[in-house]
């Protein structure tokens, strides 16, 4: 994350976004602004579309509680740091779970594989038992 009184422009998926020092007008937020989220006590505004709003605060309270996490062990130090290691984190979290998804979706694949010789041994045998 930037410090917060830079202005950040990072692209983030679906998202962009820029923090609250970045001259905004108190703390309305319109659709042109974005959302604010607050990670670590500062606040980002971050564009999405209305229909992304709730996954983004769930995001935004994830990270803040990997980050806080992370810096109240007391073996980061640093909020740069603290993002740098919350995204690790959370990468190889992600990649485990696509790992298992794919050995999940091998399983599927194995198991149709299967079911579809179960039934042509089923259909050959009723056809010998029928002649």
């Amino acid at each position: 994350m930037s410090n917060s009184n830079n202005s950040s422009n990072a692209s983030m998926s679906k998202v962009s976004g820029r923090d609250s020092s970045a001259g905004d007008e108190g703390n309305t937020v319109d659709a042109n602004q974005g959302v604010k989220v607050s990670i670590l006590g500062r606040d980002f505004f971050v564009a999405c579309d209305e229909a992304q709003r709730e996954s983004l605060d769930a995001a935004a309270s994830f990270l803040d509680t990997q980050m806080r996490s992370i810096r109240d062990s007391g073996k980061v130090m640093g909020v740069e740091r603290c993002a740098v290691m919350a995204a690790l984190n959370i990468s190889y979290e992600l990649l485990d779970l696509r790992q298992e998804a794919g050995d999940v979706s091998d399983v599927r694949d194995r198991i149709k594989s299967i079911s579809e010789k179960i039934d042509s041994v089923m259909e050959d045998t009723r056809q010998v038992t029928m002649n």
